[in-house]
């Protein structure tokens, strides 16, 4: 009897597994072709000669692992979007050259990658907004893109290639976020890095920037943290919090920029050492060194200045 009323259920179950086949379900699916086709616009059709030669190809956050296996979630747990990849040649199959485009959100985090690729063989190139060479590779960025550009023949050409790529992708998003550091201009940069969390041991410092100088001072270690206006003011409400909560002295100058009053707060660290930072509208800006009459001279001719380029 059971098995008869099973064998009268399958014509049921099927027309309802049929019917739920039938309705659109849009987070089932795959709109990669169209939304690949659209990202082609990112890569010139010949790129100095050499023709872009298959459909691009697009990898998300699920299926990355399938071309960097083994690295991708370096790439996810810094800002990773998406990764949408050409390649150029004349031979079917045998790229001469291979582009990656990592959309990484933001021209910070696009930075921060590119600092922790770049290998102690690198040299710093002019392409796009920072970039660096290293044997048949160059890797730089421009806008919220990092980009990886790989020559599997001569790379005789490679940095004139890369620059083309950077003029192409900026005139496709011209309102697109610029990098943009922040820093004053202070003498001779030794090494800028990007320290996404957590910065100096700080849960509420993320996103900061870390420059070092060489100043007519010596040199200096300047950090500068951007955001929101309101969201600045809050960060530098719980840094004090948090030294005053942990015991150490906190004081405080005036500090004159264009005409415009700012407070300094100057911190006598034991662990550290002295340091001070500053609120300025959309940024916050610290150094490690103690606050003297050279560092206030040095920093007020810095900010008048104008930002130190990346």
């Amino acid at each position: 009897m059971i098995r008869l009323v099973l064998l009268l259920l399958l014509p049921v179950i099927a027309w309802i597994i049929w019917l739920d086949g039938q309705q659109l379900r849009p987070a089932l699916l795959d709109f990669s072709r169209s939304k690949g086709e659209n990202l082609q616009n990112l890569f010139p059709a010949e790129l100095d000669t050499l023709p872009r030669m298959v459909q691009i190809r697009r990898y998300q956050s699920d299926t990355l692992y399938e071309y960097i296996n083994g690295h991708a979630e370096f790439f996810l747990s810094a800002g990773f979007q998406q990764l949408i990849v050409g390649e150029y040649g004349r031979n079917a199959g045998e790229p001469a050259l291979v582009i990656d485009l990592y959309d990484m959100g933001k021209p910070l985090h696009a930075f921060g990658v590119l600092m922790d690729e770049a290998g102690e063989q690198a040299q710093p190139v002019d392409i796009g907004s920072f970039g660096f060479q290293s044997g048949q590779g160059v890797n730089f960025v421009q806008g919220r893109w990092f980009i990886k550009l790989t020559a599997f023949e001569s790379e005789d050409r490679l940095i004139e290639r890369g620059r083309i790529v950077a003029k192409h992708i900026e005139q496709r998003e011209p309102k697109a976020e610029k990098l943009e550091f922040g820093f004053p201009d202070l003498g001779e940069v030794l090494v800028t890095r990007y320290v996404k969390e957590s910065y100096r041991g700080l849960d509420f410092l993320n996103g900061v920037l870390e420059r070092t100088f060489e100043t007519v001072f010596g040199k200096l270690v300047l950090f500068v943290m951007q955001d929101k206006e309101d969201k600045i003011e809050s960060i530098s409400k719980e840094i004090l919090t948090f030294l005053i909560n942990d015991g150490m002295t906190v004081s405080e100058q005036a500090f004159m920029v264009n005409e415009k009053r700012y407070t300094v707060q100057i911190i006598e660290d034991p662990y550290e050492g002295d340091w001070f930072f500053i609120t300025m509208e959309n940024r916050l800006i610290g150094g490690f060194r103690a606050w003297d009459s050279a560092m206030k001279m040095l920093l007020e001719k810095g900010l008048k200045n104008g930002h130190n380029p990346p």
